[in-house]
């Protein structure tokens, strides 16, 4: 083997470096190109849909399915199936079959439409209830900020404009040598 006589013990700890950083590799690789066929190539093919009013059902079913699989892909794919030897080879095959080869119609058609259509008045239900709870909780925390800045804004203001320590003091404006009179 290649290791120096005395350090063998080195030898799998190389190995497994050497393992990690071609790993590290083929998931930038994956990511620029995922990156590229997911979201800039069909970002480019919405544009011209919308541009002619041509394949936008096509392109917004990619939308749909992407968004399902990009959460599907953060929550679970990465942490269940990450170390799988050719798991980012997969990932962008998929990424490449739903941009390329009709994969997100195929997808939508067959199942995103048919489970959403089923789960429909249950999904628009919760969002209306978040929507809500989300203006509830923003409208407090305006009514909250608000109370907190008008309780301390003479305190931040100096705070603010207090020296930092260590910064050598300004001397105030000489209003004589300007020519304004006190």
């Amino acid at each position: 083997s290649g290791a120096a006589p005395g350090v063998f013990w080195l030898e799998p700890s190389l190995a497994r470096v050497r393992s990690q950083s071609h790993t590290m590799v083929l998931g930038l690789v994956y990511t620029i190109m995922s990156a590229v066929l997911g979201a800039l190539y069909p970002a480019f093919m919405s544009f011209k849909a919308i541009k002619s009013s041509k394949d936008t059902r096509k392109w917004l079913e990619y939308w749909a399915v992407y968004a399902l699989y990009t959460v599907l892909e953060w929550s679970v794919l990465d942490n269940l199936v990450a170390s799988l030897p050719a798991y980012y080879l997969i990932k962008l095959a998929f990424v490449a079959w739903l941009a390329t080869k009709d994969g997100a119609s195929y997808l939508y058609q067959n199942v995103v439409e048919k489970q959403l259509v089923q789960h429909e008045s249950h999904i628009d239900a919760f969002l209306e209830k978040a929507s809500k709870e989300i203006m509830t909780k923003a409208t407090d925390a305006k009514a909250q900020g608000l109370e907190f800045a008008k309780k301390h804004a003479g305190s931040l203001v100096a705070a603010l404009s207090a020296p930092k320590p260590g910064a050598a003091p300004t001397a105030a404006p000489d209003n004589k040598a300007s020519g304004k009179a006190e």
